[in-house]
């Protein structure tokens, strides 16, 4: 018996699919949701993974096993470097020691992540970040301002405070330093007047002083300086900044894939880099499906190749070098990648991908669009509410993020069918995109 062309067609597609895909599943934990989480390493065999609760992962392998590391302490692991030889400073926060309502913690290890010491606390602080520029001086940054260290973190001064800039309040998100003297901090200040200010901070002088280089019209979540000219700079919504001045003007690169937020940017020359972006579609109810977004430039940011998927939210992105790439989301979801960004692996964990209010659902009852029967065997029926505008796009998406060419699609009042009889068993997205928001709609075929 002969098969039909078009379903040959398709299980060959499919064969493609998984045959070139790119990225592999290194390490999942379904018992950590881990909101924030980082991987970086220090070489071509050495990494970290640090986030919520402790959970501190390493790898001696270029990525291939990660091994859990013991720390007796409840941390929310928030930023991480390695300095020299050896050491690895960590700072993170905690919700309750001895009396305080909020406690932010300095680690310090020096046996490249193995064994950890608490070096310093903050009272009543929540630091999200730090950078070393050796073994011994270094910076945190957080909610009230910066301190800065010279002797390893025994002793702390605070250099830059919300009260300079006559702010009521102060968060800021990440810092970075280009070399030993020269560095920035992004984050936003709460005036006591006006609107919120989106600020740019820069020190010459090895972090003692800071002054306020610019201000942004959006949120700051991200920033990468290569060197002492060029950076970048990411927002919420998912806008990409480029300089070539050292932060005095920027150009806006708008990387239309994220809906949301550019959370990381990653460079590994001044010529090659990567961006992860967080996508959430949000329905009429506050329901919302995730996927996210990862992009590659080798012309310093003047171009991008984007791969986009349904999926767990990313948190961050880091390359080795052009060919061995990892990202880490939530669940402690470690993927590596052989260089190429597109196609996700066949044992992708879709279970866990959030979609609705309750974050596993396949029907959610306040979106514009309904499909049925859900899961199906072959036809199904996707029905836009009366109130829904004319969609401006609908594409259906392989598990692996691909496009699936259904054709012309014709709506009958406000239904259409779609045949998957064809294709082979497993999840899809109807990815429906209207003026002012986009759906994604899973759908299990039998």
């Amino acid at each position: 018996m002969k098969l039909p062309r078009i379903v040959i067609a398709i299980l060959f597609f499919q064969f493609c699919i998984e045959a070139k895909a790119q990225w592999s599943v290194k390490h999942l934990d379904e018992t950590q949701y881990t909101w924030n989480n980082l991987v970086k390493f220090k070489n071509d065999s050495l990494g970290l993974f640090m986030g919520d609760n402790s959970n501190i992962l390493k790898t001696t392998d270029v990525g291939e096993n990660w091994s859990k590391v013991l720390f007796k302490r409840k941390i929310n692991l928030n930023d991480f470097q390695f300095v020299g030889d050896s050491v690895v400073y960590a700072i993170g926060d905690s919700d309750f020691e001895n009396g305080e309502s909020r406690i932010s913690i300095l680690l310090k290890s020096q046996d490249n992540g193995d064994t950890w010491d608490s070096v310093a606390s903050f009272p009543r602080q929540i630091l999200f970040s730090l950078s070393f520029q050796d073994a011994t001086t270094g910076i945190v940054a957080g909610y009230s301002g910066i301190y800065r260290t010279t002797d390893s973190g025994k002793t702390w001064s605070s250099v830059w405070n919300y009260t300079l800039l006559d702010y009521l309040n102060v968060e800021l998100k990440k810092t970075c330093f280009i070399n030993s003297k020269i560095g920035f901090a992004v984050g936003i200040g709460n005036p006591k007047y006006g609107m919120y200010d989106n600020i740019l901070l820069k020190t010459v002088d090895s972090g003692m002083s800071w002054d306020t280089l610019c201000t942004f019209k959006h949120e700051l979540t991200s920033i990468c300086f290569l060197n002492e000219d060029i950076g970048f700079i990411g927002t919420e919504p998912g806008i990409l900044y480029k300089t070539v001045d050292g932060g005095l003007t920027w150009t806006e690169k708008n990387i239309t894939e994220f809906w949301n937020g550019i959370s990381f940017i990653h460079f590994i020359s001044n010529k090659i880099g990567f961006v992860l972006g967080v996508q959430r579609a949000i329905t009429t109810g506050g329901a919302s499906s995730t996927s996210f977004s990862v992009s590659k430039t080798k012309d310093c940011g003047e171009t991008w190749e984007t791969f986009s998927s349904p999926g767990i939210p990313l948190n961050s992105i880091y390359f080795i070098n052009d060919s061995t790439g990892f990202v880490s989301g939530q669940y402690s979801l470690i993927m590596k990648t052989s260089g190429k960004i597109n196609e996700l692996p066949s044992d992708y964990p879709w279970h866990l991908v959030q979609y609705g209010s309750a974050g596993k659902g396949l029907s959610d009852p306040n979106s514009l669009v309904k499909a049925f029967p859900n899961p199906t065997n072959g036809m199904v029926t996707l029905q836009l509410e009366n109130s829904a505008p004319s969609p401006e796009s609908i594409r259906l998406l392989s598990s692996s993020g691909q496009t699936i060419d259904i054709g012309d699609l014709k709506l009958n009042g406000n239904s259409f069918q779609l045949d998957l009889s064809g294709l082979v068993s497993g999840m899809y997205f109807l990815k429906v995109t209207f003026p002012k928001k986009t759906e994604l709609v899973k759908i299990l075929k039998n």
